[in-house]
């Protein structure tokens, strides 16, 4: 059966994108929660349409993710925490962390959902690298230099 999704679905496709799945997918999944609509010939031009201006969109989402990895290069994020003896945080350092720091820091703004931190988040005292992820071939990563101060 071909459908057009109407919105991006892991797995099966973008946005706009025409796609052959089996009939109880459609009926059971895509079309109630509104992801897909049946591709007739009207349908299919209307979303032809639609498709150039989200290319278009997309282009300049892209161009966007490559100027801000190219910015996210040469960051280093510093935070001074209270450590004890063994050098570990009394606290942690979480990714609403990171997400502030680069916000104050390097006037950044990124979704809680595009970075993420090795262990999930960062419990002693000295470098570590923070991996942000914008698409799919758009990835970097940041440094994070954690000191620790003695009480």
């Amino acid at each position: 059966m071909q459908v057009i999704l109407t919105q991006n679905v892991a797995g099966v496709g973008y946005t706009g994108d025409l796609k052959n799945v089996k009939p109880g997918y459609f009926r059971n999944y895509l079309f109630p929660n509104g992801f897909a609509t049946l591709a007739t010939k009207d349908v299919i031009k209307k979303f032809e349409e639609i498709k150039e201006q989200i290319t278009k969109e997309k282009d300049e989402l892209l161009a966007k993710a490559d100027e801000t990895l190219a910015k996210l290069q040469d960051i280093t994020l510093t935070f001074k925490e209270k450590v004890s003896e063994k050098g570990t945080l009394y606290g942690s350092i979480t990714i609403e962390n990171v997400l502030e720091a680069l916000k104050a820091q390097a006037k950044m703004e990124l979704d809680k959902d595009t970075v993420s931190i090795d262990g999930g988040a960062i419990k002693e005292a000295g470098e570590f690298t923070a991996t942000i992820k914008l698409s799919d071939k758009h990835k970097g990563e940041i440094k994070i230099l954690v000191e620790g101060i003695e009480e």
